[in-house]
């Protein structure tokens, strides 16, 4: 078995990637947000711009089949719980595949229960920080992406019908956060399974923190408004070179005609940081 991993929390604003051999791509956008002004982060001897979000792509290939996994974490009150899920969950799941024989279902739910003893050991080194936790896995040879989620961090997924894409599914929010000692016993990753199949060639996974369904100045908007904007936005940018950067410059531009009153580079400076990913054939 083997594992090679890169981590997303990083000084570059865009990225595309092959997450394998299938050709599923990956587009990333990450953006600093109000944090701007913030100091850089040093972590595991490398140093970054200050961002709360945290992520990680890797594959690890098991019994000679490849397996794509990203990871979102969005922080709150600092980056370092954020930050430490990330390596953790870099560094385990491998070990996880290979305990439950490639059941990644299984492996899953064994990543959870080793995230919180590892966050328990480490108490009060967490300087108060909490972050959600978001895990996407794609298994091209069997068509399946699993999603497992504890928090608000998002997973959605649009399909592509008649020329326009329809948002179809997102994964439930839970109000919870790493590491509330609350939550340990009493809250469990949501685990879902989906097909992707070659029939769906066109459909299109995301994963968010909470920030791109909530970064608005319309407050009036409902859920169901915003995930239908992202649709329309993604009708405009799905062929650009990169979808999730052109999807955060929709956004902003969304912004910018339903209130004139700031100019692009303050909204730019004043919503909340955000890392999104987006994933298609």
């Amino acid at each position: 078995m083997t594992c090679v991993y890169s981590f997303d929390y990083t000084t570059l604003t865009r990225e595309e990637k092959k997450t394998d051999d299938k050709s599923i791509i990956m587009h990333k956008a990450s953006h600093q947000g109000n944090n701007i002004c913030k100091p850089l982060i040093h972590f595991n001897s490398q140093i970054h711009l200050y961002t709360e979000n945290s992520g990680c792509t890797f594959e690890v290939v098991f019994k000679n089949k490849k397996i794509s996994v990203s990871t979102l974490c969005d922080g709150h009150d600092g980056y370092f719980a954020s930050y430490m899920v990330t390596s953790i969950i870099s560094d385990l799941f491998s070990d996880c595949i290979e305990k439950t024989n490639g059941d990644i279902y299984t492996a899953l739910e064994l990543l959870f229960a080793e995230l919180i003893f590892y966050l328990t050991k480490l108490g009060d080194d967490l300087v108060n920080s909490k972050t959600t936790c978001n895990v996407m896995v794609f298994d091209s040879t069997e068509e399946k992406v699993y999603v497992a989620s504890l928090g608000n961090s998002l997973s959605l997924r649009y399909r592509k019908q008649d020329g326009k894409y329809n948002f179809i599914w997102k994964s439930k929010e839970q109000d919870c956060t790493f590491p509330f000692r609350s939550i340990f016993s009493t809250k469990t990753p949501l685990i879902y399974v989906h097909e992707w199949t070659k029939e769906q060639v066109f459909d299109i996974w995301i994963q968010s923190s909470f920030s791109l369904l909530n970064s608005t100045l319309d407050s009036s908007l409902d859920l169901d408004s915003r995930l239908e904007e992202i649709a329309y936005h993604l009708d405009l940018c799905s062929q650009n070179y990169d979808v999730a950067y052109s999807l955060h410059s929709a956004q902003i531009e969304s912004m910018l005609e339903k209130n004139n009153e700031h100019s692009k580079e303050w909204l730019e400076a004043n919503i909340d940081d955000r890392l999104t990913k987006v994933f298609m054939w």
